[in-house]
């Protein structure tokens, strides 16, 4: 895997990969790359372009996932893929990322879950159980379509086991009568108007809140 470097117009010496591959239709073709600043720059480039078209369980896990929404691009709505690239780049890739999916194993992804799980944010929140349980079928569905088409043995989340809830908790919501005996204990005004705003529109407490006498939003 060698790399080559070049001498810049302004003088400066950059780095350039210059490689043959063979794409998914069996034709081999050229790849070249310059521009960059050392010669382990740009041999990573080429391992990491060589191994998106590896078919083994070797294949890096950020090689497989780009692979994967690659191939749902033409198969989901954009919304739904949008979501997924979201999920894959920011809780998934971070972790599991350089790792050969091979390597992955069920304690590995139990760690990951424990990490989900154990998550506050700055106010001490945690993740939803329905955004945990999202979070976790993704992984699930990028490795079973390893186990399809990667060779992969097995799909570790089988094996750890799932996390989260799949639906929201049961919503309890009042009747019309049960509002207005809860409104008869509540005197000031401004409060009583609140409270039917909420009631009658639907609208979620911090929008009421930014509501002003002069009907514009606060701030």
């Amino acid at each position: 895997m060698p790399a080559y470097k070049y001498q810049t117009a302004d003088g400066k010496t950059k780095w350039y990969a210059n490689f043959y591959y063979t794409d998914w239709l069996g034709q081999k073709k050229h790849k070249c790359k310059r521009g960059f600043d050392t010669k382990g720059a740009a041999r990573e480039y080429e391992h990491s372009f060589l191994d998106r078209f590896s078919k083994e369980p070797t294949i890096q896990f950020a090689s497989l996932a780009k692979n994967y929404l690659e191939d749902m691009e033409s198969r989901l709505k954009l919304t739904t893929l949008k979501g997924k690239r979201y999920i894959i780049e920011q809780k998934l890739t971070p972790f599991f990322g350089s790792m050969q999916i091979c390597d992955i194993d069920a304690d590995l992804v139990r760690r990951w879950q424990n990490s989900l799980i154990n998550y506050r944010d700055e106010n001490g929140k945690p993740y939803a159980e329905t955004y945990l349980h999202t979070i976790n079928s993704q992984l699930s569905s990028i490795f079973n379509y390893a186990v399809k088409y990667y060779r992969l043995r097995i799909n570790p989340c089988y094996v750890a086991g799932s996390i989260g809830e799949s639906r929201a908790s049961e919503m309890n919501f009042w009747t019309q009568d049960q509002f207005e005996h809860a409104l008869q204990f509540e005197q000031k005004p401004s409060y009583r108007v609140a409270f039917k705003i909420l009631f009658y529109t639907g609208m979620r407490e911090g929008e009421v809140l930014a509501i002003t006498p002069g009907g514009r939003a606060a701030g």
